[in-house]
């Protein structure tokens, strides 16, 4: 099964940058750690560098489950 790419845009120069998800447990991101109150399992943190030359900042991307998925299940 092939991961799903997702386009986000750069909080630096707002150019859009392509992020995978690490697997299917960990669909939901934020630019900043986020609480530990919203997510029910480890959080994996990405980088990825802006393609626009420009730019070139490294962002950091959390990957986590949030909470409110596990209390569906």
């Amino acid at each position: 099964m092939a991961k799903t790419q997702l386009l986000l845009r750069c909080p630096y120069c707002k150019c859009s940058l392509e992020a995978t998800p690490p697997d299917n447990l960990h669909f939901d991101y934020l630019l900043e750690e986020p609480p530990v109150s919203s997510h029910g399992s480890d959080v994996k943190k990405r980088e990825v560098v802006c393609e626009n030359p420009e730019c070139g900042k490294t962002i950091a991307i959390y990957w986590y489950a949030p909470i409110e998925y596990f209390s569906r299940m």
